[in-house]
C-alpha cells in the first residue's frame, strides 16, 4: 500500500463499526458535547439506538483515590437537556443520574421505555425526598413491596432490590421481632414472579437493634452494604465494593475466607469493626485474588494484621491502603516487621488521616508511594 501520497489518514475513514467501538469507550457526556454536532454522521452514531439505550450521564473525576464526584459541569449539562435529550428521551432503557442534574434530566423529558435507573453519589436526606414511600411498617417486606409500590406500577416488567432497614426497640415498648422466615414467606404468592428473594436478620440485643437487608437473586449491584455476622452465603460475582460492619461482635478468620469464596471479583474492602478478633487464625490461608483497595480506618489492629501478613491472607494485587497510623505502626512494629513487609512494598496509595513524620524505615517500607 502506498503511504507516501499527499492525503494522510482521517479519522473519518474508519468504517462505522469502529468508531462506534471507540465511541463506546468515551462517556456519554463527552460523546454528545464533543461530538454531535461536528458532523452529521458523527451526530447519526453518537445517538444510535443501541448506543444511547443504556445512558449514563455521570462523569467520575477523581480527587483522591478515595473521594469522587460525578457532577456534570452546568453549561455541559444545559446544552445536552436542550438539544439531546429531546432526540433520544424515547428510547432510553436504562438511565443513570447523579444528585446535581436528576431534576433537569427527568423533568426535561418523558421516558417511555425506560426500566431500570441508578442514583449514583446521593446523600441520602436528598435521595429520600424524591424517593418517599410511606410504609406501614419498622419492616421492609414482601408485603410492603408490593403494596407499596409494585401495585402502582403496573407496566414494570422487572424489579431488582438491595435494601437494609434497621429497627430500635424500645424499651418499653413490646416488638414481635420479624424473623428470616416471616421475610421469606412474605415474599410467597405476591407479584414477584419468579425472582429469588435472599434475607438475612441480625439481632444486636445489647443496643437493642435488629439490622435486615433482603435483595433479589442473583444479586445484581456492584456495592454490598454492612454485611455483618449473619451472611449465610451465595455467590455474588457482580459485587466489586463490599463494606462489612459489626459494632457488637468481632469477624473471625472463616467468615473472611466465606467473603474471599462468595465474592470473588471484590476490588474494594471496607472494614468497620472496632472489637478485637479472638486471635484464632485457621491455617488455612485466604485469598482476595482482585482486591486493590482496603479500607481499615475503623477497624481495630487485628485486621490490620490479619490482612497485611501474607501468611494469613495473601492480596496479590492489592495496591491501596487506608488505614490508622497507629495501626499501621504497630502491626509493622515500627516498620521493621518482614512478615508484614511483602504486601506492603507492593502498595501505591496509601491514606492515612493522621499526621506523622516519615522514618527512614517508613520509606524503605513503602518503596513504591
Amino acid at each position: 500500500m502506498n503511504t507516501s501520497n499527499n492525503n494522510p489518514l482521517n479519522i473519518l475513514d474508519l468504517p462505522n463499526e469502529v468508531l462506534l467501538n471507540i465511541i463506546s469507550k468515551l462517556s456519554f457526556i463527552d460523546v454528545f458535547y464533543s461530538l454531535v454536532n461536528i458532523n452529521e454522521r458523527f451526530a447519526q452514531l453518537s445517538l444510535d439506538p443501541l448506543y444511547i439505550r443504556h445512558l449514563d450521564m455521570t462523569v467520575v473525576t477523581m480527587k483522591s483515590f478515595f473521594e469522587y464526584t460525578f457532577s456534570v459541569d452546568d453549561q455541559v449539562l444545559s446544552r445536552i437537556c436542550e438539544n439531546i435529550l429531546p432526540q433520544i428521551h424515547s428510547q432510553v432503557n436504562k438511565l443513570t443520574i447523579e444528585q446535581h442534574s436528576i431534576e433537569r434530566i427527568l423533568l426535561n423529558a418523558s421516558y417511555p421505555k425506560l426500566y431500570s435507573i441508578s442514583f449514583v453519589n446521593f446523600q441520602k436526606d436528598i435521595l429520600l425526598q424524591y424517593l418517599t414511600v410511606r410504609f406501614n411498617s419498622n419492616v421492609i417486606d414482601g408485603i410492603q413491596l408490593h403494596d407499596e409500590i409494585l401495585i402502582h406500577m403496573p407496566r414494570l416488567n422487572k424489579f431488582t432490590f438491595s435494601i437494609n432497614t434497621k429497627l430500635l426497640i424500645e424499651n418499653d415498648i413490646k416488638t414481635d421481632i420479624t424473623t428470616k422466615e416471616d421475610i421469606q414467606h412474605s415474599f410467597i404468592g405476591k407479584e414477584f414472579g419468579l425472582v429469588q428473594v435472599g434475607s438475612y436478620v441480625y439481632y444486636k440485643r445489647l443496643c437493642s437493634i435488629i439490622e435486615y437487608h433482603i435483595y433479589t437473586l442473583p444479586y445484581q449491584f456492584e456495592n454490598f452494604l454492612h454485611l455483618n455476622n449473619s451472611f449465610q452465603g451465595g455467590m455474588f460475582h457482580n459485587v466489586r465494593c463490599l463494606t462489612m460492619k459489626n459494632d457488637t461482635h468481632h469477624f473471625e478468620h472463616q467468615l473472611l475466607k466465606v467473603i474471599s469464596q462468595d465474592f470473588p471479583f471484590l476490588k474494594e474492602l471496607i472494614i468497620k469493626n472496632v472489637l478485637p478478633q479472638q486471635k484464632q487464625h485457621s491455617s488455612s490461608l485466604i485469598t482476595f485474588r482482585h482486591l486493590i483497595l482496603l479500607n481499615l480506618a475503623e477497624a481495630h489492629v487485628d485486621y490490620a494484621e490479619e490482612f497485611l501478613v501474607d501468611k494469613n491472607i495473601h492480596l496479590p494485587c492489592l495496591l491501596n491502603l487506608r488505614i490508622k497510623f497507629e495501626s499501621l505502626e504497630m502491626v509493622t512494629k515500627n516498620f521493621t516487621n518482614d512478615a508484614t513487609r511483602l504486601t506492603c512494598a507492593k502498595l501505591k496509595k496509601l491514606h492515612i488521616d493522621d499526621e506523622f513524620v516519615q522514618s527512614k524505615n517508613f520509606q524503605k517500607y513503602f518503596p513504591l508511594l
